[in-house]
């Protein structure tokens, strides 16, 4: 029996992907890298039509934006808190990941007992959060 090891997932723009990604993954037990790198976790998409149009309200889409965040870091966190877990190797490299969305992933990370290496360069964790973790 052959069993997923490894994920590798780049510039697949997956948006709120996120969630059904660490939904279909919370328990698994045999994953050990998790590559998510230049994905757009938690960024709202619009279609090409929407971008040069009226209908974008920059206050709700922002609103939008965050509880999209909140969702993704709520679900990495849940991810990551799997007991079963072997996750050794989670990349979230260039996701625009925020200080709120690893702040949501902490609760898992405290909990969890296998990851080795988090990789969390290229996104926008502001200095105030990197000093808390």
């Amino acid at each position: 029996m052959k069993f997923i090891v490894n994920i590798y997932l780049s510039q697949t723009y997956m948006h709120a992907g996120c969630i059904r990604l660490c939904e279909g993954l919370r328990s698994n037990s045999t994953l050990k890298h998790l590559s998510v790198t230049y994905c757009s976790i938690g960024e709202l998409f619009y279609e090409s039509s929407k971008l040069d149009s009226t209908e974008i309200d920059s206050h709700t889409d922002q609103q939008r934006q965050q509880q999209l965040q909140c969702k993704c870091g709520d679900a990495l966190g849940q991810l990551l808190s799997n007991v079963k877990s072997n996750l050794e190797i989670l990349n979230l490299t260039g996701n625009r990941v925020t200080g709120q969305v690893l702040i949501l992933m902490c609760c898992g990370l405290q909990a969890n007992r296998s990851l080795k290496h988090l990789d969390l360069s290229d996104n926008k964790i502001d200095g105030k959060v990197k000093l808390c973790i």
